[in-house]
């Protein structure tokens, strides 16, 4: 076996079957050169006995290397054939790679057959060996992963009992393109959600990029708040959620685990949603010293009235309309100001629509909202309450 420089085929030779020219050319002993012979002659015509038995035995030995040599010269060329396939040049038990066809077992061709004397024996057949089996990548964990379940649809009152002990996300049976994100403590809700907070609705604060966690931090503790209690209730639509998770991919801001685990719920709504349909995520804790449980429940309601507002266009409509055409601006300015002690940003004004609608419909528990909130009367309260669910297509 040799390799010819530049060429990586393997080459098959027939070193050692072929006599030199120089052997070929080297004069024979004829028996009638040995002395003794009968052709040389010893006087008599034939062979002393003494040496008869040497020359028998020589004979023999000579046919006996005859016949092996014929047998050599005809196992390896007329002979059964051998499997000479390129696997086996490689390796004697090389088994093939999965995928691959077991090679031909036809071997290689015969031999062939000296050439005359004096000429240039034939070129070695050449024999290419095989492409290395490449192994596919395999699937990705996620391919393999068991679908996760869909988030169970329960009515408000089954959403207020239910306290649970690792964050959930559930949906809102009225309304099920709204998605409940229930976490056990304030503090775990305000790990998830204080950044969006920031970005969305906090006044103050920008709408254009997203704030790394010492500026989050700052911002809270230039309010007097504490993360935990920053809000007691969130509430975001699809559209800013996606600026948000889009906003922080863009500026390689590192989100928590819990950013994390709302970035995951939120696209798994997406998919459960038609296309063309707005999605909401609102969320609440479980009770604790801050937040008893009829708190509790008025900000779940209050919360889901922001969804409706986020997901059924009839509803936002009416919200709108009624702001902007039957509330007068004194009305309107009451809210600001109210809104704005809260953090609110007051300039944003389906903001400040969308918010008065909750606090005057879906707020029912007074330390959270009443007339002298707003520094008005409570008839003029009702009137304003009145005008906003008139005609409310609610679910």
């Amino acid at each position: 076996m040799e390799g010819g420089s530049g060429d990586d085929t393997v080459r098959l030779t027939r070193a050692g079957l072929t006599r030199s020219a120089a052997q070929a050319a080297a004069p024979t002993t004829s028996l009638s050169d040995v002395p003794g012979s009968p052709a040389h002659g010893s006087g008599r015509g034939e062979l002393p006995p003494h040496r008869g038995g040497a020359v028998l035995a020589g004979l023999l030995a000579l046919l006996i290397l005859v016949t092996l040599g014929a047998t050599v010269l005809w196992w390896e060329g007329i002979g059964p054939r051998r499997d000479h396939s390129t696997a086996s040049i490689a390796s004697p038990d090389a088994v093939p790679p999965p995928g691959i066809a077991p090679p031909p077992t036809a071997g290689l061709p015969r031999l062939p057959a000296d050439p005359p004397r004096g000429e240039a024996a034939p070129a070695a057949p050449l024999i290419v060996l095989p492409d290395p089996f490449v192994v596919p990548p395999a699937p990705p964990a996620e391919a393999t992963r068991p679908p996760r379940a869909d988030p169970p649809l329960l009515s408000e009152p089954e959403l207020v009992a239910l306290l649970p002990a690792e964050p959930r996300v559930l949906r809102l049976r009225e309304n099920p393109r709204v998605f409940v994100l229930l976490f056990p403590t304030l503090g775990e809700q305000g790990a998830a959600l204080n950044r969006m907070a920031a970005l969305i609705e906090k006044a103050g604060l920008p709408r254009d990029r997203l704030l790394d966690d010492d500026a989050l931090a700052r911002a809270i503790r230039e309010q007097g708040e504490a993360a935990a209690t920053w809000y007691l209730g969130h509430d975001y639509n699809g559209t800013d959620l996606a600026r948000f998770f889009a906003l922080a991919e863009r500026d390689r801001i590192a989100l928590s685990p819990a950013e994390l685990w709302v970035r995951d719920r939120f696209h798994e709504a997406r998919a459960l949603v038609a296309a063309g349909d707005e999605v909401a995520l609102i969320s609440t804790a479980n009770p604790d010293h801050r937040m008893d449980h009829a708190m509790r429940a008025a900000i779940l309601r209050h919360e889901i009235g922001h969804g409706h507002f986020f997901t059924l266009p009839a509803l936002r409509a009416h919200v709108l309309r009624v702001w902007r055409e039957r509330f007068q601006e004194r009305d309107r300015q009451a809210f600001r100001t109210f809104l704005a002690r809260e953090g609110y940003d007051e300039s944003n004004e389906t903001l400040m629509a969308n918010e008065a609608m909750a606090y005057l419909v879906f707020t029912p528990d007074p330390r959270f909202f009443s007339a002298r909130h707003v520094g008005r009367t409570e008839a003029e309260v009702a009137r304003l309450r009145e005008m906003m669910r008139s005609g409310m297509p609610l679910p």
